[in-house]
């Protein structure tokens, strides 16, 4: 798919297997911008895009740019690029990015909705969105405006998962390993979520 630098300073070539499906990252050396191209080189990768006539970029395009310059956290961008691999630019990617249409988006949210949860639906036009508003943005300014700028997004049907209760956690506190105690307790007072990121 393309090329990139990693906060820590790597390269790293990304792309989506043709076997298997999965995204595969390849990385090198915080010296290894040249290998990383050479390798994607390689790969033919930058040789998978049809040629067409247009007014501008694409949405596949305009993708690739704001992954380029936008500062995500490495795990945020490798859920990015998961959801446009695997869904997004599949439908998408080959549009002209200024002329897509709310029936372009109606088209896409009926068919993802047949396979998850509006929920799902809501974050991948999130991403869409997110994209188009940047590059219409004054450092970008890659596109005139956003076309679907006002696109409703489906509302979120998440499932309420609700905490264990009080007899509950102290069950779970009975059986918890003694390293994990303190875990539980903060996270049931405190309501934290128990990840890394907020726990």
């Amino acid at each position: 798919m393309a090329v990139r630098q990693l906060k820590d300073g790597r390269w790293t070539v990304y792309y989506r297997d043709q076997l298997t499906g999965k995204l595969k990252w390849e990385y090198f050396g915080s010296e290894g911008e040249a290998a990383a191209r050479r390798r994607n080189k390689e790969l033919g990768l930058q040789k998978r895009r049809l040629p067409r006539s247009r007014m501008g970029p694409t949405l596949g395009e305009l993708a690739e740019a704001y992954i380029a310059a936008k500062n995500f956290n490495e795990n945020s961008v490798e859920h990015l690029i998961t959801r446009l691999a695997a869904n997004i630019l599949p439908e998408l990617g080959d549009r002209d990015a200024a002329g897509l249409r709310h029936a372009d988006l109606d088209r896409y949210v009926a068919k993802r909705r047949r396979r998850v949860k509006a929920t799902t639906v809501r974050r991948e036009l999130a991403d869409i969105k997110a994209i188009l508003n940047w590059a219409t943005g004054r450092e970008s300014g890659l596109i005139a405006f956003n076309p679907v700028a006002d696109y409703p997004l489906p509302p979120r049907d998440d499932d309420i998962i609700m905490p264990p209760t009080a007899a509950e956690t102290q069950a779970i506190l009975e059986h918890a390993a003694p390293h994990l105690v303190r875990a539980i307790l903060l996270s049931y007072y405190l309501g934290l979520r128990p990840g890394a990121v907020e726990l």
